[in-house]
């Protein structure tokens, strides 16, 4: 059986002036002002610019909250008839009586000037009207051009700064919105921070907490004869620097392929991307320790050659010795992401 010739779909702003009544007033307005937009309108104004609303003297029941919607081409305005509101019609503030009036004046003159006054009395109330229902959903902050409204908030949520997408390692805007309520919890936890990590760089990311390390002790925090710290068991210490495991976190990112491993090196661009990520979780006296693990199919002794693709390596990164085919996934590769602050 052959298949059925469906006709070519109508756009939506055609299906709009068609069939009025398959649409309610807020998706109406909401598509017409972005429509408005589009043919060159500014967003701030299109409302005020490019549509005008009409009183509705129909005295039957409504079909749908709109009523009618046509488009001017000698003024270029799209204009709108709504039933669910207005001064006229069955759901008008004002007595029946008056449209009554006035729809049978028209009838008799072929004239509709009263209802033009009015009109222009009532346009702004149903764009105001629009704009408090629109002010408080989130699907309605993207402006006509396609960029999200709401974006600016969840990014002072998140902690981000136009300085800071600006330099170099910047996230995406999307991104930094995306995990804002993540990023601005507290305590930090190693289970969300390894998700969030794992989730924008699309690879296996664990974090190991309270790693042991040297600590080097300020000045004014050793302990000096007869001068300071030298009391028995409420901080005299001997040396300049002592271990601690409440300043360092560890990251565990991957296994990697090649490719990957090369781009979390220190300086390349998801590296950079790493240390401005950690940055928005607010952990400024806490050093970062990144372990790298390169898969071990990616695992290959260094050689003689121009430069990496052929083979060559770089000293303290990829260089490795080896005789013979690596069995397991290396993670000797490792380096520190400080921050102002850190101790």
């Amino acid at each position: 059986m052959p298949a059925s010739q469906w006709p070519a779909s109508a756009g939506v702003i055609a299906l709009l002036s068609e069939a009025p009544y398959r649409f309610g007033f807020f998706q109406t307005v909401r598509l017409l002002e972005r429509w408005v937009c589009r043919q060159g309108a500014c967003p701030e104004s299109a409302l005020q610019d490019g549509v005008r609303f009409h009183n509705s003297v129909a005295l039957a029941f409504p079909a749908g909250e709109v009523e009618a919607v046509w488009y001017d081409s000698a003024q270029r305005r799209v204009h709108l008839r709504p039933s669910l509101l207005g001064l006229l019609g069955v759901h008008g503030t004002l007595p029946l009586h008056y449209t009554e009036r006035l729809a049978s004046q028209e009838r008799a003159s072929g004239h509709a000037g009263a209802r033009a006054f009015l009109d222009a009395v009532w346009q702004r109330a149903p764009a105001m009207f629009y704009r408090a229902w629109a002010d408080s959903r989130i699907e309605c902050q993207v402006d006509a051009e396609g960029r999200p409204g709401y974006l600016p908030l969840q990014l002072a949520l998140a902690g981000a700064w136009p300085a800071q997408l600006a330099k170099a390692g910047a996230l995406p805007s999307e991104a930094i919105a995306c995990h804002a309520a993540v990023l601005r919890q507290r305590p930090v936890s190693s289970e969300s921070m390894g998700e969030v990590l794992g989730d924008y760089f699309g690879v296996p990311v664990r974090i190991e907490s309270f790693v042991n390390a040297w600590h080097t002790r300020a000045s004014d925090e050793r302990s000096l004869l007869g001068v300071a710290n030298v009391s028995l068991g409420q901080g005299v210490m001997l040396g300049e620097r002592c271990r601690r495991s409440d300043l360092r976190l560890r990251l565990w990112i991957g296994p990697l392929s090649r490719a990957q491993f090369d781009e979390f090196l220190p300086g390349s661009s998801a590296g950079l991307a790493l240390r401005s990520m950690l940055s928005l979780f607010g952990l400024p006296s806490v050093q970062f320790e990144i372990r790298l693990i390169l898969r071990a199919a990616d695992v290959h002794g260094v050689t003689l050659a121009a430069g990496m693709a052929g083979g060559g390596a770089c000293l303290g990164q990829t260089a490795r010795l080896q005789t013979e085919e690596a069995m397991r996934d290396c993670d000797e590769m490792h380096y520190e992401i400080r921050f102002p602050g850190a101790a």
